[in-house]
């Protein structure tokens, strides 16, 4: 069975507070802008999106803001943010065009993970290539799978969700379960799911260097050496001690790279 395929018990999550509208539009826009930088495909043209919850700008409750269909990842500022209602869809902050996906699968998100407050879909090159072979399956051979092992679903099959996107969005969660952040989708692409933008951010890039890493082992033809779970486990802790904050300074290193994205 693959690791995270049928998980066994609820994780407890200490669900994370609620960011200001200005510091989540500012992370978001600035985590679309790195994505963009690390040139690995995530962003995809204008085909892939992202979301955030935030606390409204104006009156109580929280909103859920999205990239604008049609903008590109690079081009994204905390500004051209969007943010629907999180009961209705409706937007109520901003004017641009959303999709159906876009509101769908964002809704579905928050409904069925209360404890994430940030999700990305998207479709990174080798994450996607990997997704298209048959019995497609990360495997725990470099560092930066470590992270990510146990936090993986797997969804092997494809269906069509342009006549229910609905029922497919919530079939996406049945497969990624309760407890894992990410789901890998066949013939598609990957979502990363998170307590804040700077973890869905961090998990993104960390899958697509896991997946490429494994991609060009495989192409030498040789028997990939696997890391052992026990070893996995043991070093994964050390890492969560020694950079328990290493996604959000992840997040936040680009500031200077990328100033702008704050306008």
């Amino acid at each position: 069975m693959a690791p995270g395929s049928e998980p066994s018990s609820i994780k407890l999550f200490n669900a994370p507070k609620i960011k200001d509208n200005a510091t989540v539009r500012k992370e978001l826009a600035q985590a679309c802008r790195a994505l963009d930088w690390y040139r690995i495909g995530v962003n995809d043209g204008i085909f892939n999106h992202v979301s955030a919850l935030a606390r409204a700008r104006e009156g109580n409750g929280n909103v859920i803001l999205l990239v604008p269909y049609g903008v590109l990842w690079k081009d994204v500022t905390a500004e051209c943010l969007v943010a629907i209602d999180t009961e209705t869809g409706k937007v109520v902050e901003g004017k641009a065009h959303l999709t159906k996906t876009d509101i769908g699968l964002h809704l579905t998100t928050y409904r069925r993970r209360p404890e994430c407050t940030a999700v990305f879909h998207c479709h990174p090159t080798y994450a996607t290539t990997l997704c298209c072979l048959e019995d497609f399956e990360v495997r725990c051979i470099s560092v930066s799978c470590i992270e990510i092992i146990n936090e993986i679903s797997y969804d092997r099959g494809f269906s069509d969700a342009s006549k229910d996107y609905g029922r497919e969005f919530d079939r996406w969660f049945d497969k990624l379960g309760d407890n894992n952040r990410i789901l890998m989708m066949g013939n598609h692409g990957v979502m990363t799911i998170g307590g804040s933008v700077a973890k869905s951010f961090d998990l993104m890039v960390a899958l697509e260097q896991a997946c490429r890493t494994q991609i060009t082992a495989m192409t030498t033809g040789a028997k990939l050496k696997e890391i052992s779970q026990a070893r996995c486990e043991r070093f994964n802790g050390l890492l969560e001690e020694a950079y328990s904050d290493h996604a959000q300074m992840h997040l936040e290193a680009f500031d200077n790279l990328m100033p702008s994205c704050t306008s």
